[in-house]
């Protein structure tokens, strides 16, 4: 969170969902994340996150447990979910939503995919 108000401080993004992240965690943290039972990425609300094994970059702002590099994610806004993708429109059905958005529609309304969203 601190490393997300750091880019919002310096204009690289404006709300969380602009933002992807990298975290270079120690060994300890690691092993946290990967047993945590939880999407780190929708708790930090980023459009984007990886969690990376490799050594941070220069640029990365460190932390007592991680490194973090903040960049602004790449792609369009979904409308129904307001999060960055580079998959906007993959699914020809239902062209101005993301490729999980249009899967949730499909699945749970398909009288809307049937009627368009026009009506």
């Amino acid at each position: 969170m601190k490393a997300l108000e750091e880019a919002r401080n310096n204009k690289l993004i404006g709300k969380s969902f602009e933002a992807a992240v990298t975290i270079y965690p120690d060994k300890e943290t690691k092993a946290m994340l990967d047993k945590l039972d939880a999407n780190v990425r929708e708790i930090l609300i980023v459009s984007d996150l990886t969690i990376s094994d490799g050594e941070a970059p220069a640029d990365a702002e460190k932390l007592f447990n991680a490194s973090i590099v903040v960049k602004k994610a790449e792609g369009e806004v979904c409308p129904r979910c307001r999060m960055i993708s580079k998959d906007v429109g993959s699914d020809p059905k239902l062209p101005m939503l993301c490729a999980r958005c249009a899967k949730i529609v499909e699945e749970n309304y398909p009288e809307a995919v049937q009627e368009g969203f026009e009506k």
